[in-house]
């Protein structure tokens, strides 16, 4: 499976969603909706980590943005502020982390952060938890 969703730890205040090999924006909006789906169950705040342990970039993702962006917005208003402390997008590919960083400038999904590894995205993770435990 291009796009797996799952519990970073016992605790699930982190949602892993791990995409992998050749995916599709289709596989990844699948994957999202499955990870909304759980943190909308949830009685506590979760944050949400995007893992693109991938080189690969789908054909129709560019042209796919502005739908991911809306879909992204609608579905945090559906949530709610309250369900979702933060997104932190993990990239390993430098083509990805420029695509990442243009979404994020040109479409500001609330509490949205790009880490270039596991540590630093954790890292992110504990001061957002820290932040919102003030």
């Amino acid at each position: 499976m291009p796009v797996d969703v799952g519990w970073i730890d016992d605790s699930e205040q982190v949602l892993l969603m791990t995409v992998s090999g050749t995916w599709s924006s289709d596989d990844y909006l699948d994957a999202y909706e499955k990870a909304l789906k759980w943190i909308h169950e949830m009685e506590r705040p979760v944050h949400l980590l995007a893992h693109l342990d991938t080189d690969q970039f789908p054909a129709n993702t560019l042209s796919a943005m502005p739908l991911l962006a809306e879909i992204n917005k609608r579905l945090l208003s559906t949530l709610g502020e309250d369900k979702l402390l933060s997104t932190v997008v993990v990239v390993r590919s430098p083509f990805l982390a420029r695509a990442a960083r243009i979404f994020t400038r040109v479409f500001s999904p609330p509490r949205t952060h790009i880490a270039y590894s596991m540590d630093k995205a954790m890292a992110v993770i504990r001061a957002e938890r820290e932040e919102s435990e003030e």
